[in-house]
């Protein structure tokens, strides 16, 4: 690969968001849809919430705010914590829904005011 690169980063989101923002602004893009990675709010899917993951989140909604740009969150899409999958086999477990219930809660109570959790922004 072209210097060495492996692949391991892509675009980098994480570290680059207020540049990548500043781009959807240049682009008069008026809503952003992007998923939470739960574990990166619960990194083991449940029990102690990770503030450094939510603070994240919260930089990011903010900064979409300040650019008028509104974000809209997926809280779950396509990424379990593989530690529940191993648990209890994925969905086919009531407990999986009831920790996902779990970090819905600690997303809504930390994020609720910044954050729309819709993927249709127009419905």
């Amino acid at each position: 690969m072209l210097n060495g690169d492996t692949g391991a980063v892509a675009c980098a989101h994480y570290h680059r968001y207020q540049s990548d923002v500043e781009l959807m602004a240049i682009l008069g893009i008026k809503h952003y849809r992007f998923s939470i990675a739960w574990t990166r709010i619960l990194p083991d899917g449940r029990g102690t919430v990770n503030e450094e993951g939510i603070d994240f989140y919260k930089r990011l909604a903010d900064c979409l705010h300040e650019h008028g740009i509104a974000p809209h969150a997926t809280l779950c899409h396509w990424n379990s914590p593989q530690t529940l999958e191993d648990l209890y086999g994925s969905w086919q477990s009531r407990q999986m829904a009831n920790d996902y219930a779990d970090y819905v809660k600690a997303l809504v109570k930390r994020l609720g005011s910044r954050i729309s959790p819709t993927t249709h922004p127009k419905s």
